[in-house]
């Protein structure tokens, strides 16, 4: 897998929430959390998330390595994937 730089991976993973989430209109930026009144995300909502990260990038994660830590905000998934893709 090619290495992706930061700003690139915020701004794809920023598509993918937007789309999968239906948020066009939401002002959401890298650092938003996801558990913000903005956001709300449920379970169902982040395994979406999880689902379409793992299709576009071509992983696999694991229940172990997602969770409060991984999940925090955009900014925070994008280190934790840019080190699960290198």
């Amino acid at each position: 897998m090619s290495e992706i730089d930061t700003a690139e991976l915020e701004s794809s993973l920023l598509k993918i929430v937007r789309k999968d989430l239906k948020l066009d209109d939401a002002e959401l930026t890298a650092t938003t959390p996801f558990s913000s009144e903005e956001l709300g995300l449920d379970s169902l909502d982040y395994l979406m998330l999880i689902t379409s990260i793992e299709k576009a990038y071509g992983i696999k994660l694991t229940a172990e390595e997602i969770g409060p830590d991984t999940m925090k905000d955009l900014r925070t998934l994008a280190a934790y994937l840019q080190t699960k893709m290198s």
